[in-house]
């Protein structure tokens, strides 16, 4: 902080997302030190120091699914799904037959 510069860590998605945040940090910057000096004349300069904020985007390898890691989920919801409609159906039809044979 002493050398007025800050650095933000982001992902390459989040560098254009932070604009606005750079002057809001200029700004509180700017209101602390006013805060703590005296306001001699280089305590001035230090003031009107211009403050960098680097954004700096971390490092990821984002890796594409291969097939088999993308049809087996689906496989296990199908599984699912086709285990629960068939369960339903069957719950159905004997409501269905419980009530017929009550006639």
């Amino acid at each position: 902080m002493e050398t007025g510069l800050v650095t933000i860590f982001t992902d390459a998605e989040g560098q254009g997302k932070l604009a606005s945040a750079n002057g809001t940090l200029q700004s509180v910057i700017y209101n602390y030190r006013l805060s703590t000096l005296d306001l001699s004349d280089t305590q001035i300069q230090y003031i009107n120091q211009p403050l960098v904020v680097n954004i700096t985007a971390l490092e990821t390898t984002a890796t594409e699914k291969s097939l088999p890691e993308k049809i087996v989920p689906a496989i296990f919801a199908g599984i699912l799904y086709f285990t629960i409609f068939t369960s339903g159906t069957m719950t159905f039809q004997s409501a269905l037959q419980e009530k017929k044979d009550k006639w």
